[in-house]
Order: C-alpha cells, then sequence, then structure tokens
C-alpha cells in the first residue's frame, strides 16, 4: 500500500497520524500494514455509514418540506373554501345567495332547452316578517328566518335550489315541477307549512309567505325576463297575502 492511499484510509478511520499519540499511531500503522484489506473494509463501512447518514438527513428534511406544503396548501383550500362560501352563500341560513340562484337557474335552463322540459321559478317573501322583527330585534328576525328555512327544505326536493334573494324574501327554482298541478301542489304545501306557528323568545308567533311563479319556457327564454315575470306575479300575490299566484300576461295589464 502506498504511503497517500495509506494516509486517506486512516483519515477515513479518523485516525490520522498527525492527530494520534505515538503509539497508537505506531499501532495503526501495523493494523494497516499487516491487514490493508481490513482497512479498506472498516473505511468502505464508513463512507457508507456517512452517505446513508447523509441520505437520512435528506429524506428527514424532503419529509419536513412535505408536511409544510401540505399544511400550506390545506390553509390555502380552507381560504378559498371561505373566499367561496361568503361570495356564493347566505352567511345567515347558508342557502345559496342571488349570485349563486341565478347561476343555478342558467344551469337549469340549459338542461330544459336541451332536453325540452320545463320547470318553474318561485318568488317567494314572507308576510308579517317585519313587524316581528322590529317589535323582538334582529336577532328574533334571525332566528324566524332559520324556522322558515327549516320548513321550506322539508318540502323541497333534493334537485331544487332554494335560494335567500334578500331580506325575507326566498326564490326557488324547480326542475321537476312541469305542470300547474305540482306546482299548485307544492305551493299549498309550503302555504301551510308556514301557516304553523313559530316559536320565538317563548312566544307563538305567526306569518305567511307570498309566491310568485313563473314557468320556462312559456313565461320567457332567459333569466331576467323569467325574475321579471316570477316577480310580477309575486307582487299581485302580496296584495292577497299569504298565498300563491302563477304569471299570466295579463298582469302586466293590470299594473301598468
Amino acid at each position: 500500500m502506498d504511503s497517500l492511499t495509506r494516509k486517506l484510509a486512516l483519515s477515513v478511520l479518523g485516525l490520522s497520524a498527525t492527530g494520534l499519540s505515538g503509539g497508537t499511531a505506531n499501532a495503526a500503522e501495523a493494523v494497516v500494514a499487516q491487514s490493508p484489506e481490513t482497512l479498506y473494509l472498516w473505511a468502505a463501512l464508513i463512507i457508507a455509514a456517512l452517505e446513508f447518514g447523509a441520505l437520512l438527513i435528506l429524506l428527514q428534511r424532503y419529509k419536513q418540506l412535505k408536511q409544510e406544503f401540505e399544511n400550506t396548501s390545506r390553509k390555502t383550500q380552507n381560504t378559498m373554501s371561505q373566499f367561496e362560501n361568503q361570495a356564493f352563500y347566505d352567511p345567515l341560513t347558508q342557502l345559496p345567495n342571488r349570485r349563486l340562484f341565478r347561476d343555478r337557474l342558467l344551469q337549469t335552463m340549459k338542461l330544459a332547452t336541451r332536453h325540452k322540459t320545463r320547470f318553474c321559478v318561485v318568488m317567494a317573501d314572507l308576510d308579517k316578517f317585519k313587524p316581528i322583527n322590529d317589535t323582538l330585534g334582529h336577532d328574533a328576525g334571525d332566528m324566524l328566518l332559520k324556522q322558515v328555512v327549516i320548513r321550506l327544505q322539508n318540502i323541497m326536493r333534493e334537485s331544487d335550489t332554494i335560494a335567500r334573494y334578500g331580506g325575507d324574501e326566498f326564490a326557488f327554482v324547480c326542475p321537476s315541477l312541469q305542470d300547474r298541478g305540482a306546482i299548485a301542489t307544492l305551493c299549498m304545501r309550503i302555504l301551510t307549512a308556514i301557516q304553523e306557528p313559530f316559536t320565538l323568545q317563548g312566544k307563538e308567533y305567526y306569518i305567511g309567505i307570498s309566491m310568485g311563479i313563473a314557468v320556462f319556457p312559456e313565461h320567457g327564454l332567459d333569466e331576467e325576463v323569467l325574475i321579471r315575470h316570477a316577480d310580477t306575479a309575486l307582487y299581485r300575490a302580496k296584495e292577497k297575502r299569504n298565498t300563491f299566484i302563477i304569471y299570466d300576461p295579463k298582469l302586466d295589464t293590470k299594473m301598468s
């Protein structure tokens, strides 16, 4: 074994002659002289161990970076979900808001046009809500709205969209209602449910609901026309209170 190779092997083992006492250094040199293969074997094992240790460090760092990335990604997803919820859902009732309602209406129109089917849009407004809200306070008004939503959800189908359109106004898209008989049946069920007393602050209160209905495609081929015609019918229903009216072109004449 030449001098340079011997020094390199000893250095790997931490046995550099310059860092050892004379006796220990001589003993190490004797081991190398008698069995150089053993020194090479130990040197190779130590190099492998060092490389393995470095690999473990890299793997540990990789796991840390992966965890940090997953945490950041999770936070980003949560933030995006919050933004989406604020943009498309009413914070009080968790119902779709006006923006999402219009999007659902457009999607339903496209499907109905493709399959040549009908559906109805319902614009609804609570009767006698304002006096309760003004008398008992906004907290009681919010509680009343939540109770109304529960009753509506118990009646409507999963395919229907129930939206809070604003204040005490609601809007429905009902893809499964294609004839006046089915529409009337649904509206009667809603009227009956809302007429039942609501318990607020330990007392019972009674309200009603007025609804205006427009049917696609006979009452309009775009969202603005459908909503406007349903609003026209709602306006007429509000004159009578606690009833529903399906749009008729004659209603426009009466309002002019």
